[in-house]
């Protein structure tokens, strides 16, 4: 939340119940569909290029993860209905194996 709130979502968005969710594992809760920019309108990314960003799922109990690949025209989006979904990527993870967590 505290995160959510540094990087400009509204109060509203986050006070709402089926934006968050509470994660036990990290006894802390968190925003749903937040944008991660990884790059900038104009920004070129070329074949080879690699840009990592780290997620991390909320429990060992999930078995999966979705990361949504959006677009946007605006210069700082902040939650997934500021832009388009361009893709999809899924991560399986083996059932309760707490040192694959990211």
């Amino acid at each position: 939340e505290k995160k959510a709130s540094e990087v400009g979502i509204s109060k509203d968005y986050v006070e709402q119940e089926e934006n968050r969710y509470y994660s036990e594992h990290y006894d802390t809760w968190y925003i749903k569909d937040c944008f991660t920019i990884i790059a900038r309108k104009g920004q070129e990314i070329h074949t080879g290029d690699v840009i990592k960003v780290i997620g991390a799922r909320p429990s060992p109990e999930e078995l999966s993860t979705a990361h949504y690949i959006m677009i946007s025209d605006m210069e700082e989006p902040k939650v997934k209905e500021d832009g388009v979904e361009l893709g999809c990527i899924r991560h399986e993870f083996p059932n309760n194996d707490k040192s694959d967590m990211e």
